[in-house]
């Protein structure tokens, strides 16, 4: 699943560039860099490995843009900026593709945020309940094979609801935004002391 999300990813990638020189892409990248906001639309789609700078350069100056504002609203596209890098897990002892974040989730990590979606509760054992949010609905999300893991969000709220939510059920969350790229028993993406915003 995660390879065929990097081929897509891929594929989108040279078709946008498809269309111009790659020195001209370089120097728009530059000259996007010294701006003091970058458009979130306009983010690319970055390997880590490759261009760590450009990343790191945009991630701060999308943050520090970010910080000034009065609450943080969080898009689905954003949690898209990310690649897959397949190293050894040595407790399986299997290669497993981990997640590669991209200048986007860098720059939301640690921010508290606010996200629409749908919630998709998972019953767990015992008196814990896992709830996820989904940009899609629960037929189209990644637990049925119809999307990736950019767009799940795992929910750690920080009450009980004070009512039922219902599977599909269309939710705002608001909580802090922490990335994961190796811990296993969780998702890539975790929303910290989230709190539904009725």
């Amino acid at each position: 699943m995660n390879k065929l999300i990097a081929f897509s990813l891929l594929l989108w990638l040279c078709y946008s560039c498809s269309n111009t020189n790659p020195e001209e892409t370089l120097n728009d990248h530059q000259t996007q860099e010294t701006t003091d906001t970058l458009p979130i639309e306009d983010l690319p789609i970055l390997n880590l490995t490759k261009e760590q700078d450009s990343v790191e350069t945009q991630s701060k100056l999308l943050k520090d843009s970010l910080l000034s504002l009065p609450s943080v609203e969080l898009n689905w596209d954003i949690l898209s900026d990310l690649s897959y890098e397949g190293r050894k897990n040595e407790d399986l002892g299997v290669v497993i593709d981990y997640p590669v974040f991209g200048s986007g989730p860098l720059a939301y990590s640690g921010l508290e945020v606010q996200i629409k979606g749908y919630m998709i509760p998972v019953s767990e054992t015992g008196d814990e309940e896992i709830f996820i949010l989904s940009a899609f609905p629960y037929s189209q999300c990644f637990f049925c094979g119809q999307a990736g893991l950019e767009s799940i969000l795992d929910i750690q709220l920080k009450n009980e609801p004070k009512r039922n939510l219902k599977l599909d059920e269309q939710l705002s969350c608001k909580g802090t935004l922490r990335l994961n790229a190796t811990d296993l028993d969780y998702l890539i993406y975790i929303l910290d002391d989230a709190e539904l915003i009725e």
